[in-house]
């Protein structure tokens, strides 16, 4: 999980939507920064309705210092729990529901490196209602989580979804 944290802090650190040397002087005061955020975010999360504004980029990295890990890590042990269940080819398609920033994919990558070496290939569908809020952090996951993780190919999209939305499912 050590080389996750470095991947998530190179990716806060390089990209624009996050650490900014202007504006922070260093990346060791713009991590200090994050402790309100993180701060909000536990409060959040420890009550009956989570209720967080995720646009807020600080949050976002917050979150993805304090939480996407575990959230790595859980998928990864749920997969490892019994590989025989898993049949992939050479290309799998994958969705995730309320995904964010994707830390689900990057678990699913892990364990492809471990378990399906004839995977070459995951075509992810991402289903989240703040899907275009989230893309920062995706960017994250894209570029400096994945590659470490998997030496495959992943493509595909996010799209907006409540679940919580009466018009959520259409039947015809």
């Amino acid at each position: 999980m050590k080389k996750l944290y470095e991947y998530i802090l190179e990716g806060l650190k390089n990209l624009p939507d996050f650490y900014e040397a202007s504006i922070h002087e260093t990346f060791d005061r713009y991590l200090e920064s994050l402790q309100e955020p993180a701060r909000r975010l536990w409060e959040s999360y420890r009550s009956n309705k989570v209720k967080i504004d995720y646009s807020d980029h600080d949050v976002q990295a917050a979150y993805l210092i304090r939480y996407y890990p575990h959230y790595v890590q859980m998928t990864l042990e749920i997969l490892r729990l019994s590989p025989e269940l898993f049949t992939f080819g050479h290309t799998i398609n994958a969705s995730f529901f309320g995904a964010g920033s994707c830390p689900e994919v990057a678990g699913l990558a892990q364990f492809l490196t471990e378990h399906c070496q004839e995977t070459k290939s995951v075509i992810v569908n991402i289903y989240d209602s703040a899907s275009t809020i989230w893309k920062p952090s995706r960017t994250i996951t894209k570029e400096f989580v994945l590659p470490r993780l998997w030496k495959g190919h992943i493509s595909g999209k996010a799209t907006k979804l409540d679940l919580c939305s009466a018009k959520c499912v259409y039947w015809h």
